[in-house]
């Protein structure tokens, strides 16, 4: 047995190498082009004052909706770094290196299946593209694993701040944590979620179609750019979403009582995308806890997960190469 400090520098020295990676992955790798995202923070660089600025002359709705949190992480890091390229570097390798070495030193989990979460394309996307919520997901995992009581909360609280998609996530949380507590039955708790799912999908449907007003950026266009791929978005994902949660509400009476975060994530993405593709980015934010929950399940079940998640990994790394880049690895695109 390897002691537990011992082990913890090893974890941690095998997430700084995977993170590095990461922070260095398009002079590691040729996609055959240059990854849109990273480019987009790399031309942000050059007008982070008048980002700032822009954001503070707004009101408090348009603020709290305007990702303050990382606008400020960004101006921060465009001040105490040289280049542009040096700021993404640092943006990358330091959401990654929390979020990999949290995952590590879950105990219970052999270091294998850990490594194959590294790697599962809905997280591993994060710190290739969809960079913001990588940095919300690393603060996400680091207050869901270490902290508890109110100190867990003002993180979560922070994290749409970071990436509005949030706060849905804030609200899957807040239910989760309402469930669980009390002498709730599982019939009870699975009637309120598919009650909420639904509910959930009405009113993403309403702010698509113009019913509510909220003023998130990014929304509309999002909506438009996924509106052509709701018959891919119903392909593999779907399906393999389906039959992860028929295996987790088929399990014991426990097991859903503390998985109900990775539960209600899926509920949501399933009844959600049909209306709403972007929607499935939902996954790529709770796919490290719904791979942990999937990894404590027991018997035929535990076998059926684990075959689907490596089917899972090898199916969108084809898709990845297909597709020409790491694009093919988003949920939405597949």
């Amino acid at each position: 047995m390897i002691p537990s400090l011992q082990r913890s520098y090893v974890h941690f020295f095998v997430a700084a190498a995977y993170a590095s990676a990461l922070a260095n992955i398009e002079t590691l790798f040729v996609w055959g082009g240059e990854i849109k995202d990273r480019q987009n923070y790399l031309n942000y660089f050059f007008v982070h004052e008048s980002l700032l600025e822009s954001l503070l002359q707004g009101n408090f709705l348009s603020i709290v909706t305007s990702e303050p949190v990382f606008t400020l992480l960004w101006v921060s890091l465009s001040h105490v770094t040289d280049t542009e390229l040096s700021a993404l570097k640092v943006l990358i390798f330091s959401s990654s290196l929390v979020a990999s070495f949290v995952i590590l030193e879950r105990r219970g989990v052999p270091f294998f299946w850990k490594a194959l979460i590294l790697v599962f394309p809905w997280f591993l996307v994060n710190y290739i593209m969809t960079l913001r919520q990588g940095v919300a997901i690393a603060v996400l995992l680091y207050a869901h694993f270490y902290l508890a009581g109110r100190w867990r909360w003002v993180l979560y609280a922070i994290t749409p701040l970071i990436h509005y998609s949030f706060f849905l996530v804030l609200v899957v949380l807040i239910l989760a944590n309402v469930l669980k507590a009390g002498k709730v039955t599982n019939s009870v708790r699975l009637l309120s979620l598919n009650i909420f799912a639904i509910l959930s999908s009405i009113l993403v449907l309403s702010i698509v179609s113009g019913w509510v007003l909220i003023p998130i950026k990014e929304l509309e266009s999002l909506s438009l750019g996924y509106a052509e791929k709701i018959s891919l978005n119903l392909g593999f994902g779907f399906l393999y979403s389906g039959v992860v949660l028929i295996l987790m509400l088929t399990s014991e009476r426990d097991f859903i009582k503390n998985n109900l975060i990775s539960i209600i994530a899926i509920t949501i993405y399933l009844y959600g995308v049909i209306f709403f593709p972007p929607i499935s980015r939902f996954l790529q934010i709770f796919s490290p806890l719904i791979v942990l929950a999937g990894l404590q399940l027991t018997g035929y079940r535990l076998l059926s997960f684990k075959g689907l998640l490596v089917l899972h990994v090898i199916y969108f790394f084809v898709i990845s190469i297909y597709a020409g880049g790491p694009s093919g690895m988003l949920v939405g695109d597949n």
